[in-house]
């Protein structure tokens, strides 16, 4: 892995890390769509400097 790469999951554990603090689990269930639901808007509504300003499904389709 590169050192850049490393900072790259770095800070979307700290994002995760973030969002679990501020949402309140009540289940496994609950975790595991919380995280999905993230997941989700990561990849297609939060625009990442690393690529330029575009998010990640904007990027593979070009």
């Amino acid at each position: 892995m590169r050192p850049q790469t490393n900072g790259m999951v770095e800070r979307f554990n700290g994002r995760i890390e973030d969002v679990l603090q501020s949402h309140r689990v009540q289940s496994g269930e609950d975790l595991e769509q919380t995280l999905l639901r993230y997941a989700q808007l990561y990849k297609k509504q939060l625009p990442q400097s690393a690529l330029k300003g575009r998010t990640p499904v904007a990027l593979l389709k070009g």
